[in-house]
């Protein structure tokens, strides 16, 4: 019964590559998932950050009797430009953090189809050893 242990072989690699691929699927989608949430909060604590040290502005100008002048809105405008170039480095970096998860995950879906196709072609060679295609000629 070699033929019947060659076929569970070749049955049991194509359910272990369909649920590896299943799992890598999902589990990229997870780790972009967490990487976004980790960029909204990053972006968020910049504007945050920014917003602080504008009232910081506002305030101290305010208390020296400042406001209205061209340097009060040079600091806020330069302020804004900062948040929007840090803004932007974060999206870029979170381009390049979602390309490498999909990247790492299509490197592993190739991994186990590579690994799933190889049992399935020493599960053939063994059915073609015990004659099992000669039935069909």
């Amino acid at each position: 019964m070699p033929e019947i242990a060659a076929i569970v072989t070749a049955v049991t690699a194509v359910a272990g590559t369909a649920v590896q691929v299943t799992n890598a699927k999902s589990a990229e989608k997870a780790a972009k998932r967490r990487a976004a949430i980790e960029k909204a909060r990053r972006d968020s604590k910049l504007r945050r950050e920014t917003r602080r040290r504008q009232a910081s502005l506002f305030n101290t100008a305010a208390g020296t009797g400042l406001t209205g002048t061209s340097a009060l809105g040079g600091g806020s405008q330069s302020l804004d430009t900062s948040l929007d170039s840090s803004l932007a480095f974060s999206f870029e970096q979170d381009a390049a953090t979602q390309e490498s998860i999909s990247a790492s995950t299509s490197a592993t879906i190739g991994s186990s189809l590579s690994s799933g196709i190889s049992t399935l072609a020493g599960a053939g060679k063994d059915l073609h050893d015990t004659g099992f295609f000669d039935k069909f000629k």
